[in-house]
């Protein structure tokens, strides 16, 4: 569950050389600290035990958000003008 420090990828998959992606560990998984930041969460399905609280949603971060190298964890992307009413489909 590493980071990749250059990408925000897994670092097992990254192809980089040595320690130079090596991240700090902070005691949370990878994403979380982002997700509770922008309120990205998902309701457990209907098979979880009653009273589990929403989780972080992992994939929203990923759609959402880029990878920072500099501040090393996830940014939203700049929001971008939504496509004029003739040029949608």
């Amino acid at each position: 569950m590493a980071r990749c420090a250059s990408t925000g990828q897994q670092r097992a998959g990254c192809g980089h050389p040595g320690s130079a992606c090596n991240t700090r560990w902070t005691g949370h998984w990878p994403g979380d600290a982002e997700c509770w930041e922008y309120g990205f969460f998902i309701q457990p399905g209907p098979d979880a035990p009653p009273n589990t609280p929403p989780l972080p949603d992992i994939n929203r971060l990923y759609v959402e958000c880029v990878w920072d190298s500099g501040q090393q964890r996830m940014i939203r992307r700049t929001p971008s003008t939504p496509p004029k009413r003739e040029d949608r489909p």
